[in-house]
């Protein structure tokens, strides 16, 4: 809504509803609080500082973007030419001997667990096996 008493015909009030996250809006209303300032006037402020934010990354990436282009092309004409060759022999049988360890590893963690289960289970079976213990009552 248009505040038509503002002296400012660019400045204007407008009512908005959000559904935010419950940390979110707790976090606000604690810094709200911490600077002595209102939540509308809290809001507002994060709401400017992360749009500048925000406009300044764009600015600053539609800037760099063109030198950026340029720096790929010259780092992908040395691996195309082969003056930055890289070696991968090896490189699947090493991919190989992984998973093969990561198998042994999985299978022990696996044998573990069923012990744990075993020893768990044969403790609850010695504990309801036990006859209950006579304890020194005496009728008289």
């Amino acid at each position: 809504m248009f505040d038509e008493s503002s002296r400012n015909p660019q400045t204007f009030l407008m009512t908005t509803t959000l559904d935010l996250p419950d940390d979110l809006v707790e976090d606000i209303h604690l810094r709200a609080e911490q600077e002595g300032r209102g939540l509308d006037e809290t809001v507002a402020e994060l709401l400017r500082a992360g749009l500048a934010v925000s406009s300044s990354r764009t600015a600053d990436a539609g800037q760099v973007t063109s030198a950026m282009l340029e720096e790929r092309k010259r780092i992908g004409e040395k691996f195309r030419t082969g003056e930055w060759g890289t070696d991968l022999s090896g490189f699947e049988e090493g991919r190989a001997a992984d998973r093969e360890a990561a198998k042994v590893r999985e299978e022990r963690l696996r044998s573990i667990e069923r012990l744990r289960d075993l020893r768990r289970r044969d403790a609850g079976r010695r504990e309801h096996s036990r006859p209950d213990r006579v304890t020194g009552l005496c009728v008289c």
